[in-house]
């Protein structure tokens, strides 16, 4: 077995750092003392010295320059998307604690759709996402260190397959899960104290079977495959109190996920239409946003109904191929109304084969007034 991390390899690193002028203090988080940070480097070199002095060195450039420039921008523009409308293709956020203080991540795994951030994002941008939701992590720990009276720089993740199918474990979603997986074993390595993977389908726990004995046995430790709700919902209760369990998991706690869904993700049969219909005053602005699946053409117009019944084009009616709209690619556009009424936002497909789409349009909201300044 792996020897166990020491308070001398501990020191030595330390004093290895030191020595050469690297200022470790970028890799701890906010509440975390230094030497469990560098503990956590140790532990992710297997006790190697010289490999966890290398990986602290590039980690402290990165967070100071990359990490802190995705803060910075905000998760939004690191998305190049609305968060809400990410959210809906990729369901997870910070729920409550465990019984032992650490974060608990939720995530509806099963239900991630890659298809769709890809035409709203793309894996480089979602990783400034990611990296955001990360430092974010360090507030957590911060509160969670306070409220418990003891150092936490782990947490409890909980991946629902609800949903998955061999189809959403393509290879490409497998890829955007291993580009995610290195920046955290990079540059945030060992937070995860425990992983709970719940209603994970027969197939899911035979491949479970086969891949664990390459994995790293402290990994697949820390790892439980638990299938349906009478299997799981027991084990969290010994993990984590009702009160901190979202309402999504059964427990008392507040839901932690959106409950309404930014796009409307429909099937327009040939010939028919898909209509959003929105109220609207002179000088509004609105947007609108779509996609389609298994790369689908569809055509678009928005137009303007008036109080009287007539109508005044905003976006002439037009077919947008796949190369505009699927397969990496959405349209998204906004336009400000010139007098009040009710826009019609309107898709349809005159082609012989039905499309799925993902579309959206709604009225921007103006932002709140800024506070008066102190006289």
């Amino acid at each position: 077995g792996e020897a166990p991390t020491t308070a001398a390899g501990v020191a030595e690193l330390r004093a290895r750092l030191e020595a050469e002028g690297t200022d470790a203090e970028a890799v701890r988080f906010r509440s975390e003392p230094l030497d469990d940070a560098l503990r956590r480097f140790l532990q992710a070199r297997k006790n190697d010295v010289a490999a966890a002095a290398d990986q602290i060195r590039q980690a402290v450039t990165w967070r100071s320059e990359f990490a802190a420039a995705c803060v910075r921008d905000g998760k939004a523009a690191c998305l190049g998307a609305e968060v809400e409308e990410v959210a809906q293709f990729y369901a997870g956020a910070y729920a409550g604690h465990c019984k032992e203080g650490r974060p608990i991540w939720y995530e509806q795994t099963g239900q991630v759709d890659v298809h769709a951030l890809h035409c709203l994002s793309s894996d480089e941008k979602f990783i400034r996402y990611h990296v955001c939701l990360m430092e974010e992590l360090q507030d957590k720990y911060a509160e969670n260190s306070a409220s418990f009276g003891k150092a936490i720089n782990k947490t409890l993740s909980i991946l629902d397959l609800q949903g998955v199918t061999m189809a959403k474990l393509s290879s490409e979603t497998l890829e955007f899960v291993k580009k995610i997986a290195k920046v955290d074993s990079a540059n945030y390595p060992e937070t995860m104290g425990k992983m709970l993977i719940i209603n994970a389908p027969g197939i899911f726990k035979f491949a479970w079977g086969l891949v664990q004995a390459f994995l790293d046995p402290r990994t697949v430790s820390k790892i439980e495959i638990l299938s349906g709700p009478e299997v799981w919902k027991p084990r969290l209760a010994q993990l984590v109190d009702a009160d901190q369990l979202p309402a999504e998991l059964g427990g008392t706690g507040p839901p932690c996920l959106p409950t309404i869904n930014a796009f409307h993700k429909v099937t327009i049969a040939s010939g028919t239409a898909h209509k959003i219909e929105v109220a609207v005053t002179a000088n509004d602005i609105l947007r609108f946003k779509f996609f389609t699946y298994a790369a689908g053409d569809i055509s678009f117009k928005l137009v303007l109904i008036r109080p009287d019944g007539s109508e005044l084009p905003l976006v002439p009616h037009a077919a947008y191929s796949a190369d505009r709209c699927s397969n990496g690619h959405c349209v998204a556009g906004e336009v400000q109304c010139p007098e009040g009424g009710t826009v019609r936002a309107e898709w349809d497909h005159p082609g012989w084969w039905s499309r799925e789409i993902a579309c959206r349009a709604y009225k921007v909201e103006p932002a709140a007034p800024a506070p008066a300044a102190a006289e």
